[in-house]
């Protein structure tokens, strides 16, 4: 924390925890600007996750995510819960990566939003996972923030995943 906190890539409020890319130009031997991720020290299989987001970056070529994964990947699972790239006009884009033999339907699905694709194997059709594209713009990127930030919240059980968003201004409405 000490190295980001030096180059001013995150500080620490009263009441927020806040993450920036460096401003300056790309090195052309890393994969792009430095920036900060954050990790838990804990893994957990079933849990309950709340984050408030006030701001999320924005702009080309910018890829803000929130996503978990597990130890052993792809075998325990990731779940993106925020994804796009470039502003990703139309929304969110929240999608589950597997090991082989995991597919979930492409109707019939008891959420708000479209799926993408039905086979979340992270080794067949480049890593794109078994996605939901969320049914509102104000659930990413410039609409997002243009609705004063809001709220991601996901749980966890052995049995499902349930998630959902709500964007300041709209918080009767789910993302």
């Amino acid at each position: 924390m000490a190295t980001a906190q030096g180059m001013n890539l995150t500080s620490v409020g009263q009441d927020s925890f806040i993450m920036r890319a460096d401003p300056g130009g790309v090195d052309p031997a890393s994969r792009g600007r430095k920036s900060v991720r954050i990790e838990s020290k804990n893994l957990y299989e079933t849990h309950v996750m709340v984050a408030d987001i006030r701001h999320m970056p924005e702009g080309t070529p910018t890829w803000p995510a929130l996503w978990e994964f597990g130890s052993d990947w792809p075998n325990n699972g990731e779940l993106d819960i925020i994804e796009g790239a470039n502003d990703n006009p139309g929304g969110n884009l929240m999608s589950l990566h597997t090991s082989p033999g995991c597919t979930q339907p492409m109707g019939g699905r008891d959420m708000k939003g479209a799926p993408v694709s039905d086979n979340c194997d992270a080794f067949v059709n480049g890593n794109q996972g078994c996605g939901v594209k969320s049914d509102t713009q104000e659930s990413f990127g410039p609409a997002f923030n243009g609705a004063g930030g809001g709220w991601y919240a996901v749980e966890r059980t052995d049995n499902y995943i349930k998630g959902e968003c709500r964007p300041m201004k709209s918080r009767l409405s789910l993302c």
